[in-house]
Protein backbone atom coordinates (compact mmCIF):
# COMPACT_ATOMS: atom_id res chain seq x y z
CA UNK A 1 0.00 0.00 0.00
CA UNK A 2 1.17 3.26 -1.11
CA UNK A 3 2.97 5.30 1.99
CA UNK A 4 2.25 2.49 4.10
CA UNK A 5 4.73 0.30 5.58
CA UNK A 6 4.69 -3.04 7.78
CA UNK A 7 6.99 -3.76 10.12
CA UNK A 8 9.15 -7.07 11.20
CA UNK A 9 6.26 -7.34 13.94
CA UNK A 10 3.54 -6.88 11.80
CA UNK A 11 2.76 -3.20 12.92
CA UNK A 12 1.15 -1.13 9.72
CA UNK A 13 2.93 2.39 9.60
CA UNK A 14 2.31 5.69 7.99
CA UNK A 15 6.11 6.20 6.44
CA UNK A 16 5.03 10.20 5.81
CA UNK A 17 3.14 12.51 6.56
CA UNK A 18 0.48 13.80 3.66
CA UNK A 19 0.76 17.35 2.62
CA UNK A 20 0.28 20.26 5.01
CA UNK A 21 -2.32 18.52 7.31
CA UNK A 22 -1.33 18.78 10.64
CA UNK A 23 -4.01 17.65 13.68
CA UNK A 24 -4.01 19.90 16.49
CA UNK A 25 -4.00 18.16 19.43
CA UNK A 26 -4.94 21.48 21.32
CA UNK A 27 -8.23 22.29 23.85
CA UNK A 28 -10.66 23.04 20.71
CA UNK A 29 -9.78 19.06 19.65
CA UNK A 30 -10.83 18.25 23.14
CA UNK A 31 -14.18 19.69 23.67
CA UNK A 32 -14.74 18.83 19.64
CA UNK A 33 -13.87 14.93 20.73
CA UNK A 34 -14.28 14.02 24.20
CA UNK A 35 -17.13 16.92 25.99
CA UNK A 36 -19.45 15.71 23.34
CA UNK A 37 -20.03 12.49 24.64
CA UNK A 38 -22.39 13.57 27.26
CA UNK A 39 -23.10 10.43 30.10
CA UNK A 40 -20.89 8.11 27.53
CA UNK A 41 -18.07 9.96 28.65
CA UNK A 42 -17.81 8.97 32.19
CA UNK A 43 -19.28 5.63 31.10
CA UNK A 44 -16.41 4.70 28.77
CA UNK A 45 -14.19 5.69 31.67
CA UNK A 46 -15.42 3.45 34.75
CA UNK A 47 -15.20 0.49 32.67
CA UNK A 48 -11.89 1.53 31.83
CA UNK A 49 -10.79 1.74 35.41
CA UNK A 50 -13.42 -1.20 36.42
CA UNK A 51 -11.03 -3.71 34.05
CA UNK A 52 -7.70 -2.11 34.67
CA UNK A 53 -8.99 -1.92 38.62
CA UNK A 54 -10.29 -5.25 38.41
CA UNK A 55 -6.68 -6.96 36.84
CA UNK A 56 -4.19 -5.47 39.09
CA UNK A 57 -5.77 -4.80 42.05
CA UNK A 58 -4.15 -8.06 43.64
CA UNK A 59 -1.12 -7.30 42.66
CA UNK A 60 -0.77 -3.90 43.45
CA UNK A 61 -0.58 -1.43 46.75
CA UNK A 62 -4.27 -0.39 46.85
CA UNK A 63 -3.03 3.03 46.66
CA UNK A 64 -0.94 2.46 43.62
CA UNK A 65 -0.24 5.44 41.47
CA UNK A 66 -1.57 5.82 38.02
CA UNK A 67 -0.17 7.75 35.08
CA UNK A 68 -2.46 8.34 31.84
CA UNK A 69 -1.49 9.70 28.68
CA UNK A 70 -3.37 11.56 26.36
CA UNK A 71 -5.89 12.24 29.40
CA UNK A 72 -8.49 13.88 27.10
CA UNK A 73 -10.86 15.46 29.34
CA UNK A 74 -9.68 14.13 32.37
CA UNK A 75 -12.77 11.69 32.93
CA UNK A 76 -10.63 8.22 33.74
CA UNK A 77 -8.30 10.17 36.19
CA UNK A 78 -11.62 10.97 37.68
CA UNK A 79 -13.11 7.92 37.59
CA UNK A 80 -10.28 6.15 39.31
CA UNK A 81 -9.15 9.01 42.04
CA UNK A 82 -12.49 7.93 43.63
CA UNK A 83 -10.81 4.83 44.16
CA UNK A 84 -6.99 5.37 44.78
CA UNK A 85 -7.19 8.70 45.71
CA UNK A 86 -6.16 12.29 43.49
CA UNK A 87 -3.07 12.47 44.81
CA UNK A 88 -1.93 9.00 42.93
CA UNK A 89 -3.19 10.00 39.70
CA UNK A 90 -1.06 11.45 37.33
CA UNK A 91 -2.17 12.92 33.66
CA UNK A 92 0.11 14.36 30.65
CA UNK A 93 -1.20 15.37 27.44
CA UNK A 94 0.54 18.29 24.97
CA UNK A 95 -3.07 19.86 25.08
CA UNK A 96 -2.69 21.00 28.61
CA UNK A 97 -6.34 20.68 29.19
CA UNK A 98 -7.48 21.44 32.79
CA UNK A 99 -7.29 18.19 35.21
CA UNK A 100 -9.92 17.29 37.26
CA UNK A 101 -9.39 19.09 41.20
CA UNK A 102 -6.47 17.29 42.92
CA UNK A 103 -4.77 15.51 40.00
CA UNK A 104 -1.49 16.51 39.13
CA UNK A 105 -0.42 17.42 35.15
CA UNK A 106 3.24 16.13 34.44
CA UNK A 107 4.98 17.21 31.51
CA UNK A 108 7.11 14.19 31.09
CA UNK A 109 6.32 10.77 31.56
CA UNK A 110 6.46 10.31 35.57
CA UNK A 111 7.46 7.20 37.53
CA UNK A 112 4.17 5.17 38.11
CA UNK A 113 2.59 1.63 38.74
CA UNK A 114 0.28 2.03 36.15
CA UNK A 115 0.74 4.04 33.09
CA UNK A 116 -1.97 3.80 30.72
CA UNK A 117 -2.39 5.07 26.64
CA UNK A 118 -6.28 5.11 25.43
CA UNK A 119 -6.59 6.03 21.73
CA UNK A 120 -3.15 7.53 21.80
CA UNK A 121 -0.13 5.40 20.77
CA UNK A 122 -1.31 5.50 17.08
CA UNK A 123 -0.90 9.00 17.58
CA UNK A 124 2.96 9.02 18.55
CA UNK A 125 5.02 9.35 15.42
CA UNK A 126 7.24 7.78 16.74
CA UNK A 127 6.75 5.11 20.08
CA UNK A 128 10.19 3.39 20.58
CA UNK A 129 9.88 5.73 23.52
CA UNK A 130 7.86 2.85 25.34
CA UNK A 131 10.90 1.01 26.26
CA UNK A 132 12.32 3.81 28.20
CA UNK A 133 8.62 4.05 30.44
CA UNK A 134 8.69 3.40 34.15
CA UNK A 135 6.03 1.17 35.53
CA UNK A 136 5.10 -2.05 36.64
CA UNK A 137 2.34 -2.49 33.91
CA UNK A 138 0.79 -0.68 30.76
CA UNK A 139 -2.70 -0.44 29.54
CA UNK A 140 -3.11 0.31 25.86
CA UNK A 141 -5.87 1.22 23.90
CA UNK A 142 -6.12 1.54 19.84
CA UNK A 143 -8.44 1.06 17.16
CA UNK A 144 -8.55 -2.94 15.85
CA UNK A 145 -6.87 -3.37 12.31
CA UNK A 146 -7.06 -6.86 10.99
CA UNK A 147 -3.91 -8.82 10.20
CA UNK A 148 -2.46 -7.63 7.21
CA UNK A 149 -2.66 -11.50 6.16
CA UNK A 150 -6.44 -10.99 6.11
CA UNK A 151 -8.06 -11.56 2.92
CA UNK A 152 -9.03 -8.69 0.45
CA UNK A 153 -7.40 -6.39 3.26
CA UNK A 154 -5.99 -3.39 1.30
CA UNK A 155 -9.73 -2.92 0.01
CA UNK A 156 -11.17 -3.01 3.94
CA UNK A 157 -8.12 -0.46 5.07
CA UNK A 158 -8.48 2.20 2.42
CA UNK A 159 -12.71 2.67 3.54
CA UNK A 160 -11.55 1.32 7.68
CA UNK A 161 -13.07 4.38 9.80
CA UNK A 162 -10.25 4.16 11.76
CA UNK A 163 -7.75 4.67 8.98
CA UNK A 164 -6.83 8.44 9.84
CA UNK A 165 -3.45 9.64 7.64
CA UNK A 166 -1.82 11.74 9.62
CA UNK A 167 -3.45 11.48 12.74
CA UNK A 168 -3.47 7.68 13.11
CA UNK A 169 0.08 6.78 12.38
CA UNK A 170 -0.12 3.54 13.78
CA UNK A 171 -2.17 0.47 13.21
CA UNK A 172 -2.31 -2.75 15.42
CA UNK A 173 -3.65 -6.25 15.29
CA UNK A 174 -3.83 -8.04 18.22
CA UNK A 175 -1.23 -10.27 17.62
CA UNK A 176 1.02 -7.12 15.74
CA UNK A 177 0.32 -4.96 19.15
CA UNK A 178 1.38 -8.32 21.51
CA UNK A 179 4.38 -8.66 19.12
CA UNK A 180 5.24 -4.71 19.33
CA UNK A 181 5.71 -5.08 23.24
CA UNK A 182 7.53 -8.48 23.61
CA UNK A 183 10.28 -6.91 21.69
CA UNK A 184 10.12 -3.97 24.07
CA UNK A 185 10.29 -5.47 27.31
CA UNK A 186 6.84 -6.27 28.44
CA UNK A 187 4.99 -9.31 29.18
CA UNK A 188 0.96 -9.97 27.94
CA UNK A 189 -0.94 -10.38 30.05
CA UNK A 190 -4.69 -9.57 28.96
CA UNK A 191 -6.48 -8.60 26.01
CA UNK A 192 -10.16 -7.30 25.81
CA UNK A 193 -12.62 -5.96 23.61
CA UNK A 194 -14.32 -4.24 26.26
CA UNK A 195 -15.26 -0.72 24.94
CA UNK A 196 -17.01 -2.46 22.31
CA UNK A 197 -20.24 -2.32 24.83
CA UNK A 198 -20.17 1.38 24.15
CA UNK A 199 -18.09 2.34 21.07
CA UNK A 200 -19.85 -0.66 18.67
CA UNK A 201 -18.17 -1.50 15.29
CA UNK A 202 -19.81 0.26 12.77
CA UNK A 203 -18.96 -1.67 9.59
CA UNK A 204 -21.65 -4.63 9.98
CA UNK A 205 -18.95 -7.07 10.81
CA UNK A 206 -17.89 -9.59 13.54
CA UNK A 207 -14.92 -7.61 13.30
CA UNK A 208 -14.14 -5.84 17.15
CA UNK A 209 -13.61 -1.85 17.10
CA UNK A 210 -11.26 -1.30 19.87
CA UNK A 211 -8.47 -3.63 20.75
CA UNK A 212 -7.34 -3.08 25.22
CA UNK A 213 -4.33 -5.06 26.36
CA UNK A 214 -2.52 -5.26 29.44
CA UNK A 215 1.48 -5.73 29.83
CA UNK A 216 3.52 -6.15 32.75
CA UNK A 217 6.91 -5.12 32.16
CA UNK A 218 9.80 -6.96 32.38
CA UNK A 219 12.02 -4.67 34.54
CA UNK A 220 11.88 -1.44 35.49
Amino acid sequence: MENYKIEANGVLHQVQKIGDSVVSYDTTYVDSRYNTYGVLGMQMAYLRVGYVYGKLKNYLNPKFSVLDVGYGNGDYLKAFSSLIGAENCFGSDISNYPLPEGINHVEIFKECDVISFFDVLEHFDDISFIKDLNCNYLVISVPNCKDYHSLAFENWFSGWKHRRPNEHIWHFSVSSLVSFFETHGYLHIDTSYLEDAIRKPSDNTNNPNILTCIFKKNSK
